[in-house]
């Protein structure tokens, strides 16, 4: 029986026997299977035990079940490309096409590896992260880029030509491949402007009412934004629109928790007028009276009018409710006259930005400058309806 460098000797020769060759190659491939076996039944469960009973979890995403995985089909090839030079003779055909083979798994292999090694720390980052950055789109690209190179020299050396020569080859071929993934290119940069800048998050309530967006961000790629609308459809976009519109991003008012309450009553020009001391007199024995007089203002009135007072309420009546954010701005004014009545805004914060919540407290608001207005003498501008036709004309034909 021959010794290891005796067989070397033959190979090196050329004078080894092809069912030599045969038989060392099936024994290597036999070590190889054997080493895989090894691998996935004693030494991954070990592994997996050790990265289990670990107290820090970022083992638990870098060393996921996938790359672990990939690491068995590493091995064996490894094994294989390792004894090639000792199962078959060189420079023979079957010896170059087994090792670029083999040699072009090794690489696919590594890179498959890198890739998701890199998923694992974003899994780890979009886990620990309490932002929720779209981060996504960055570790995407990163794995374009490392499987890109992987490619390279997988075709470097299957067609055995150095990358450098094949990488001056395509970049005539770069510029036809710009314009077909023009979409997916657009997408990685503003991906990565979007992360980088820190613009949107998983989570967030964003609205684009050209695109029909309006609801939660639930995912962000590469490619696609996925909004759920609060209709409960799915809308999505690319990333790129993002960036050349503009969008609303809503989260500021959940990290506040200060949602703005801004409504609009519209006064009617006939019921303003100056208050009477019977009123004034009423409206104190009421509680709805504020005093005007700590009001920063240049005008002074001899006479108040019933708008001031019923303005200087509001504000007053804003103050003292619990739910409205005392270090937000809030106020009530008077806005430019319109054809449908005088403009009076109400304008303030309230720290429950609960969607439900926040609609019931601003209809609560409403409802009672509506009810109290009255007793200031005023009253809301509203279009003459068919009801009040009817009663004009009622009101001709007694006459």
């Amino acid at each position: 029986m021959l010794s290891l460098n005796e067989w070397v000797a033959l190979l090196e020769s050329g004078k080894a026997s092809v069912e030599g060759q045969v038989i060392a190659s099936g024994i290597v491939v036999a070590v190889a299977l054997m080493v895989m076996f090894v691998y996935e039944n004693r030494l991954r469960v070990a592994i997996e035990k050790v990265i289990w009973r670990s107290n820090n979890t970022w083992d638990d995403y870098i060393f996921s079940d996938k790359v672990m995985r990939t690491l068995g089909y590493f091995l064996p090839f490894l094994v294989i490309y390792m004894a090639l030079p000792y199962c078959i003779m060189k420079d023979t055909f079957v010896y170059v096409v087994i090792s670029r083979v083999v040699s072009s798994s090794l690489v696919a292999l590594v890179a498959a590896l890198i890739s998701r090694f890199i998923s694992g720390v974003n899994d780890k980052i979009q886990a620990s992260d309490n932002t929720n950055r779209p981060t996504s789109g960055i570790f995407q690209m990163i794995k374009i880029v490392v499987w890109c190179f992987a490619i390279i020299l997988i075709i470097a050396t299957l067609i055995d030509k150095d990358p450098r020569t094949l990488l001056t080859g395509l970049t005539a071929f770069a510029a036809v491949l710009s314009l077909v993934f023009k979409d997916t290119i657009m997408g990685l940069v503003a991906g990565v402007q979007l992360a980088a800048y820190d613009m949107i998050h998983v989570g967030d309530w964003i609205e684009m009412g050209k695109h029909g967006i309006d609801g939660t961000v639930e995912e962000v790629t590469l490619n696609i934004v996925k909004v759920r609308n609060w209709d409960n459809t799915v809308a999505t976009i690319p990333p790129y629109l993002l960036m050349s519109e503009s969008f609303k991003n809503y989260s500021k008012i959940f990290t506040d928790k200060a949602r703005r309450i801004s409504l609009e009553l519209f006064i009617d020009f006939n019921s303003v007028r100056l208050c009477t001391s019977e009123i004034e007199e009423s409206l104190k024995e009421k509680g709805l009276y504020a005093a005007i007089n700590d009001v920063e203002c240049d005008v002074q009135e001899t006479r108040k009018v019933n708008l001031t007072l019923f303005s200087r309420y509001i504000e007053k009546f804003l103050s003292e409710q619990p739910y409205v954010r005392k270090d937000k701005f809030f106020l009530v004014r008077v806005k430019q006259p319109v054809p449908t009545g005088l403009p009076l805004e109400v304008y303030c914060y309230i720290d429950n930005v609960a969607w439900k919540h926040f609609e019931h407290t601003k209809s609560r608001v409403v409802e009672h400058l509506i009810a109290v207005m009255p007793e200031f003498g005023l009253r809301i501008f509203q279009s003459p309806s068919g009801q009040d036709f009817t009663s004009l004309k009622h009101s001709y034909q007694s006459q």
